[in-house]
């Protein structure tokens, strides 16, 4: 999947924050559970054919964005930013890029995007159906309101509190945060409505003139490194203060896996776990994930949680993700490597779907494991 990191976190952000969360409840006398409220909720918004809000995006790191949201049951919607946006007409869908002309299919592999504001506002390219852990409900104050929180720590995605607000007199949603170690992005929602009359032509989209499909574009980017061309060697510091080369990490071992990945990478974060259960699998496995992303403060703040078994690596500046011809490639990517140093599999990217099945037969294939 041949995207722009930034973008895809982006993304990745407004939807798990404003999109994916069934929405929270009225403060009463009688405080209510979290059942009771996320089901108080969902019954006032299935009464929505369709849906509309602006949402300011503030990030932890960067500059602010507004964010234009609406759908139509079962599958129509159009997200709109100043650099990106996202539109289905029912059918098929396309991601665009305004500041840079061009547009691209939403392919169907392209999962992690839904709008589930209540049953029947999916998309084209659904993920699994996301079930929230709601722990405990709030009464705090967001943009100068007295307002009810729900709070979530999602088990698959350490480090991570989410919390989102509600109007407990309108019962609609005003906003939500998420903290991440220290970094705190925030969403403030806007213009909520769900009396939207909507028609189908209303999501009918078309690339404006002089935009071009850049699928169809021909790059001079190297693409990543292959199967069967040599690893290239690397000496990088861990964050437990020692160090790591290829050759050191071959050394007794019946192959390598090399991952890129950084703090703020859901699929990351979500693929993290199985490679950790294929680390603890075998003996005959070494695994160094490499983050060419955050500070080395970042990600020891981070790893005090997620204690990973094997080593994390830095690779500040990144002088060993260019090596490896990673430049225009979101992330994780994963390499298989040989004792003799040849690449055997790459993986780029996370299949929520089929998951690690493709790497695993490789590494059967290496008698790693059965």
């Amino acid at each position: 999947m041949r995207t722009t990191i930034r973008n895809q976190l982006f993304v990745s952000l407004i939807f798990t924050a404003v999109l994916l969360n069934p929405m929270i409840a009225v403060a009463q006398s009688n405080p209510l559970d979290s059942a009771q409220v996320v089901a108080k909720v969902q019954e006032r918004l299935q009464q929505a054919q369709g849906l509309s809000l602006d949402v300011e995006y503030r990030p932890a790191k960067g500059n602010p964005k507004m964010v234009k949201i609406m759908a139509l049951r079962p599958n129509y919607y159009r997200v709109e930013t100043e650099n990106q946006s996202f539109y289905c007409d029912g059918t098929a869908a396309w991601q665009y890029f305004p500041l840079k002309a061009v547009y691209r299919p939403f392919y169907k592999y392209d999962k992690g995007m839904h709008i589930p504001f209540a049953a029947g506002f999916t998309m084209y390219s659904p993920v699994p159906q996301y079930k929230p852990d709601y722990k405990e409900v709030e009464e705090v104050v967001f943009e100068g309101k007295r307002v009810i929180a729900l709070v979530e720590e999602p088990k698959d995605i350490p480090n991570l509190k989410a919390r989102i607000f509600i109007d407990p007199e309108t019962w609609l949603p005003v906003g939500s945060d998420q903290k991440s170690v220290d970094d705190v992005t925030v969403y403030v929602y806007r213009n909520v409505k769900i009396d939207r009359h909507f028609v189908p032509a209303d999501f009918a989209w078309a690339p404006p003139k002089g935009v071009v499909d850049d699928t169809k574009i021909k790059t001079d980017s190297p693409k990543p490194l292959q199967v069967g061309e040599i690893a290239p060697d690397f000496d990088l510091p861990l964050v437990n203060g020692k160090s790591i080369s290829l050759g050191d990490a071959l050394k007794g071992k019946k192959a390598l896996l090399i991952n890129f990945w950084f703090i703020h990478c859901g699929y990351c974060l979500l693929e993290m776990p199985e490679l950790v259960a294929l680390y603890r699998a075998s003996k005959d496995l070494e695994i160094i994930a490499i983050n060419d992303t955050d500070s080395a403060e970042e990600v020891r703040k981070f790893l005090i949680k997620p204690a990973y078994p094997f080593p994390v690596a830095m690779d500040e500046g990144g002088r060993v993700s260019s090596a490896y011809k990673l430049k225009d490639y979101g992330r994780p990517i994963t390499y298989l490597i040989r004792p003799d140093r040849t690449v055997a599999y790459v993986q780029i990217g996370y299949d929520t779907e089929n998951k690690l099945t493709k790497l695993k037969e490789e590494l059967a294939k290496l008698g790693i494991i059965q």
